[in-house]
């Protein structure tokens, strides 16, 4: 998944997303894409998108061919630049995926 920030599904509904490319250690380069719900999504609604995401990746990468590098272990990014969606946040952390930083990012995203 190029880093996939499920997360900026937050209640300000910012802007549809940025594109760039990232270089990762295997070499790879690959556009980062940013899901952004607006600001009546629901935290039940975020969590139902990101784990249906999650769950359902390989089906997804057979229906659109640029979303099979959009792996559910990218799905968390340090690099954000946009929110998470608490529905979003709360799927990572029982995932074991959202860790202290990605508070600290969140916080200062947030505060922005």
């Amino acid at each position: 998944m190029p880093t996939c920030t499920l997360g900026p599904l937050h209640e300000r509904g910012v802007g549809m997303s940025r594109r760039y490319v990232q270089q990762f250690a295997d070499g790879d380069n690959v556009d980062d894409i940013y899901l952004v719900g607006g600001k009546d999504l629901s935290n039940d609604a975020a969590y139902a998108v990101v784990k249906a995401l999650w769950e359902n990746n390989k089906d997804l990468a057979a229906a659109y061919s640029a979303l099979a590098a959009w792996r559910p272990a990218r799905m968390v990014s340090k690099s954000a630049f946009i929110p998470y969606h608490p529905g979003a946040i709360r799927f990572f952390k029982e995932k074991g995926v959202w860790d202290k930083n990605m508070d600290e990012l969140q916080a200062k995203l947030l505060a922005q």
